[in-house]
């Protein structure tokens, strides 16, 4: 007698329940393995074109940002010409995968002799936000008796932590005739300031200033008179 049986449509609807569930866990697991792959290697790659700037700009400290609050940016490309990186590729390793002129270094000056280096990474599978400067809510100039007021506001969710004024003779490009950093113990998102310029205030001469800042979450801005 032939006691082999066949599965039951229940016992077949179970087994492929069960596979699925097994290649569900297995797809999920090559996927967070690929992911953090990814991850590694961009961050490898952050790391490697930081290093990169900071020893360019050890060889061309005019490049550096002058200003605290105030940012400069060195390239790829420039790197690159520069013979300070080689191949520099996204995550395919195909060549030129990666934008040389919008792939970047964005150097921070957060104090007197502290920069900050960020990437900003432009590449065929990965682009990274574009650090931008964050625009004051509010701001204005008053010159009254002597002194000059400074009144800026930021938006909603930010607060300076500091901040730098520079006053130029006629207009940007003029002379710096005073500068100053302002560290404030308590960050807020309103500042009033007032400086005293009837030192360098002569008939006929014109003051050009500008401002920046940077806030206690990294964002930094600019703005002038």
């Amino acid at each position: 007698m032939n006691n082999n049986k066949g599965f039951t449509m229940v016992e077949l609807l179970a087994v492929i329940t069960i596979l699925g569930l097994l290649m569900g866990i297995g797809v999920a697991t090559i996927q967070k393995s690929t992911d953090k792959a990814k991850y590694n290697f961009y961050k490898s790659q952050r790391t490697t074109i930081q290093n990169a700037a900071s020893s360019y700009l050890a060889d061309h400290k005019n490049e550096y940002p002058k200003y605290v609050g105030s940012t400069s940016s060195i390239t790829l490309r420039k790197l690159q010409t520069n013979k300070y990186l080689g191949s520099f590729t996204d995550h395919s390793k195909k060549a030129n995968s990666c934008n040389a002129d919008n792939t970047k270094v964005v150097v921070i000056k957060t104090d007197l002799n502290r920069f900050s280096y960020r990437a900003v990474l432009k590449c065929d599978s990965i682009t990274d936000e574009d650090l931008r400067e964050l625009n004051p809510r509010t701001k204005s100039f008053a010159t009254e008796w002597g002194k000059l007021k400074i009144d800026f506001s930021v938006p909603t969710g930010y607060k300076v932590k500091k901040w730098t004024y520079v006053i130029h003779k006629t207009n940007s490009n003029g002379p710096v005739i005073r500068t100053n950093t302002v560290n404030l113990s308590t960050p807020t998102d309103v500042v009033s300031n007032y400086i005293y310029i009837s030192d360098i205030t002569n008939p006929g001469v014109t003051l050009y200033t500008e401002v920046y800042f940077i806030t206690t979450n990294g964002r930094f801005g600019h703005f002038t008179q």
